[in-house]
């Protein structure tokens, strides 16, 4: 008996949600929106989440979810037999991971005779079993670290130039916002006080603000009554504000991905570490752009002072040259390395 199986370019394996944010998504969506037809890309997640603007985005392609809503991931293992079992149907060329709770033990188990695999990740941390290796952290690792974690044959594809931009990311637009951004899964509760200072910065110097609430924020009503001032504008749990950052004056919120977004646009950023891996070093963050670094803000008056310079001195700081700049080609330069249409 012949059995036919369905001619699928890329499957993406990835993970979402209250623990871990958006931001895998968020690049392979990048990338799978830079190929041409999107009939032939396979998405397979977790489990459903409640959460329809997610899935809006993810439109036109197929999706798989591994788990029901009574069970979760328990290991590689597990979840390996999983998803070859619900992609058994499929001729894949490529599977792409970006997932940490996933390393070589579950690379070999998926891995397929004519396919390719290609891991996406940022903290090179755990061996890996995989044809391409995409990091746009770093450009230069220990040698000894990456013979570690990955194998010699496997493509490295090293550094910024391998950021996965925005094409909705446009320079040179009218800038009229501070924006607090601190991704999908922050507590607001955390930073009340911050923002009801912030506030009053923005209206004493008469600049509109923006608070981003991400889509599994929590504990932000406080920002209703907030939002009654004319100076103050509240996003709630919106996927993409590429529309937003483009008029964005002075940028507030996590040292994750919007360190390369924010370098894209030239825009002068205070930076807070908000979760362990965000792990930057003010030196580094100088090469890139008018960025500053906090840890945590242990010293407000600095913090404040800073704020309402980058807002008062924002044209001026604007034209101070960067020594490196992100650009806008690392999707093509990964489609082209990898030879992925």
């Amino acid at each position: 008996m012949v059995s036919f199986k369905e001619n699928i370019n890329i499957v993406f394996r990835l993970n979402f949600g209250i623990n871990v944010g958006l931001g895998h998504l968020y690049r392979c969506l990048k990338i799978a929106n830079s190929l041409k037809n999107k009939k032939k890309v396979v998405f397979v997640f977790d489990k459903k989440i409640d959460a329809n603007s997610i899935y809006s985005v993810l439109k036109g392609y197929k999706i798989i979810f591994l788990y029901k809503n009574s069970e979760k991931f328990k290991n590689e293992k597990i979840d390996a037999k999983k998803f070859n079992n619900a992609t058994k149907n499929f001729n894949q060329k490529f599977t792409i991971v970006d997932d940490y709770r996933l390393s070589n033990l579950w690379h070999e188990k998926v891995k397929k005779n004519n396919s390719k695999i290609i891991v996406i990740d940022d903290l090179l941390n755990r061996k890996m079993f995989c044809d391409f290796y995409i990091n746009y952290k770093y450009e230069k690792f220990n040698k000894k670290r990456i013979g570690k974690y990955l194998p010699k044959s496997c493509v490295k594809l090293l550094g910024p130039k391998y950021y996965t931009l925005s094409n909705n990311l446009l320079k040179n637009k009218k800038k009229e916002y501070v924006m607090v951004n601190f991704g999908n899964t922050f507590d607001y509760k955390k930073f009340k006080m911050h923002i009801y200072k912030m506030v009053n910065i923005c209206v004493r110097n008469k600049i509109k603000l923006i608070i981003c609430v991400g889509i599994f924020s929590k504990n932000f009503n406080y920002l209703e009554k907030i939002s009654k001032s004319k100076f103050v504008k509240i996003l709630y749990k919106k996927f993409q504000i590429e529309g937003y950052l483009n008029k964005t004056k002075v940028f507030v919120g996590s040292a994750g991905s919007s360190i390369y977004e924010m370098s894209y646009l030239n825009t002068p950023s205070i930076f807070l570490k908000i979760v362990k891996n965000q792990n930057n070093n003010q030196s580094d963050l100088d090469e890139w752009g008018k960025f500053f670094y906090f840890h945590k803000i242990n010293k407000e008056k600095y913090f404040y002072e800073l704020l309402e310079v980058l807002i008062k001195y924002n044209s001026r700081i604007r034209k101070i040259k960067n020594n490196n700049v992100i650009k806008k080609n690392g999707i093509k330069n990964i489609l082209k390395k990898i030879n992925l249409k």
